[in-house]
């Protein structure tokens, strides 16, 4: 007060904008230090009183002195007299539980168990391929090619495990990389399946629009290999930088708090979820979704423009054509499911893994159900499969049987020429007979044995190159006195050099 006096101010003259004034009071405070009634009088730089503090509590509806508290120099004295209900003191805010949402155990199991048998039908695709991979219904299909989408569908059930961890069977520190392992493992998977289900339908698609003669070129597998690894090369390219400039990290969904079933503390339950998020990740998933799509647009296009399309040295294009089918749909409705019920992570799991599932039998079921239902029928009753596999040809022997019947073919046409020819002059030959000769001629030409060149076609053996014809003479004059043997063979040898 004395120096707000000297300074001809008052405290009337206090307003909030005034720190001098408030700095003026502040020390005033601060320097307070007097005994007073209720004892020492002074203040803390907080503004609390500096005292002794008596502390009490209510036992048994009467207050009883269980400590105190000197301000002044921080020291508690405690009597240990307290009684707490449950014997622990009260909570002096609500307690809040932190509870992670997990994937179901049955459910994860039940999935795993499913992507296990369909792992195991894969290989066995793979090991028959190999074993029947001679056959000429195999052989035309590309198996390398057959093999590569069972391989790949391998690995995208093996994404089926990782979509089902998290921070149960995870640890915070490692969830990231869980994340990045997931999406390469589903994408690389994707590109190895479909990419080779892809490539034959292109390869397909590519043939149709040459000229006629082209369309019995042959389909070398190098050239269906070299669409899958242009996929895998973009697949490694945009991941790598997404890895590199952007990786997947562990990120938390909370939702509103809960009261926990038959309990009543104060306690509330906050659930989270986790998720494998990154800085910019709409961006990284649009590209994706973006190349992912088109080629699957572009693959439902290729299908449907080869559907009636027959290729000997690519069997196989309408039941990769139907897988396509299938793919395509069940990916198209997959994705934007899962990106709206991502908040539900059973149903989340759920429907990712049974796509997955789903998508890869009924690829396999496409592929390989028709060649083994093949196979059976030509493997003898006695069971012994090793005759089927021993009895196909090779690639050369089944060109030159080609070969053989189509010459055979032509060799038919040309004698059926032949005898057309041949038919025709035997009735010139009775008419002229007919017309010239006397009576007595005509009957002791009835009395005559005829003969006339008769060919017939001798289907080649597997040890002949071409088929020959056979010739048999039948005699009849005529009225020139030249025989129409003469003339009939004449002309049957004729046909016999053209053959």
């Amino acid at each position: 007060m004395n120096k707000l006096k000297e300074r001809g101010e008052t405290l009337h003259d206090f307003k909030y904008d005034r720190k001098d004034i408030a700095d003026e009071i502040y020390s005033a405070m601060n320097s307070t230090d007097f005994v007073g009634v209720s004892g020492r009088v002074a203040f803390s730089a907080a503004g609390d009183r500096i005292a002794w503090t008596q502390i009490e509590q209510m036992i048994g509806g009467n207050y009883g002195l269980i400590g105190h508290f000197d301000a002044s120099s921080n020291n508690l004295s405690w009597l240990n007299k307290d009684k707490w209900i449950a014997g622990k003191p009260p909570a002096d805010r609500t307690q809040i539980d932190f509870k992670l949402r997990r994937v179901s155990l049955g459910l994860f199991i039940s999935m795993c168990a499913l992507a296990s048998i369909g792992i195991l039908c894969c290989i066995a695709c793979m090991i028959f391929n190999c074993v029947f991979k001679n056959d000429r219904l195999i052989r035309y299909s590309h198996p390398e090619i057959n093999s590569l989408t069972a391989f790949g569908c391998i690995v995208c059930l093996f994404a089926v495990f990782l979509l089902g961890l998290d921070g149960q069977h995870v640890a915070v520190n490692n969830f990231g990389k869980v994340c990045q392992a997931n999406v390469w493992i589903l994408s690389i998977g994707f590109t190895f399946a479909y990419g080779a289900m892809f490539s034959k339908i292109w390869r397909v698609h590519r043939i149709s629009t040459r000229q006629k003669k082209d369309k019995k070129t042959q389909v070398e597998s190098w050239k269906l290999w070299i669409f899958v690894v242009i996929l895998l090369i973009i697949d490694v390219i945009v991941f790598t930088t997404w890895q590199i400039i952007d990786p997947l990290e562990r990120e938390e969904e909370k939702f509103p708090r809960e009261e926990p079933e038959n309990s009543d503390e104060d306690i509330m339950i906050e659930p989270f979820l986790e998720h494998c998020k990154s800085k910019k990740h709409i961006i990284w998933i649009g590209v994706i979704y973006g190349y992912k799509g088109l080629l699957l647009v572009l693959g439902v296009f290729l299908a449907y423009e080869t559907r009636n399309m027959k290729v000997d040295e690519l069997n196989d294009t309408r039941f990769v054509g139907m897988s396509i089918y299938n793919v395509v749909v069940l990916c198209l409705i997959t994705a934007p499911v899962t990106l709206i019920i991502s908040s539900q992570q059973d149903a989340t799991y759920a429907f990712s893994a049974l796509a997955i599932i789903f998508c890869c039998f009924l690829s396999l079921g496409m592929i390989f159900i028709p060649k083994v239902m093949h196979v059976r029928k030509n493997i003898q009753t006695d069971g012994d499969i090793s005759s089927v596999a021993g009895s196909s040809v090779t690639r050369e022997e089944e060109e030159k049987l080609r070969s053989l019947l189509t010459e055979n073919e032509d060799l038919k046409r040309q004698i059926s020429d032949k005898e057309e020819r041949i038919r025709t002059l035997n009735d010139l030959l009775r008419q002229k007979g007919h017309g010239h000769s006397s009576s007595s001629s005509s009957s002791a030409a009835a009395a005559r044995p005829t003969r006339a060149k008769h060919i017939s076609f001798e289907t080649p053996s597997s040890s002949s190159s071409r088929p020959r014809p056979t010739f048999v003479d039948v005699k009849k004059p005529n009225d020139s006195g030249v025989s129409s043997s003469q003339t009939m063979g004449t002309e049957a040898q004729t046909a016999e050099s053209a053959c």
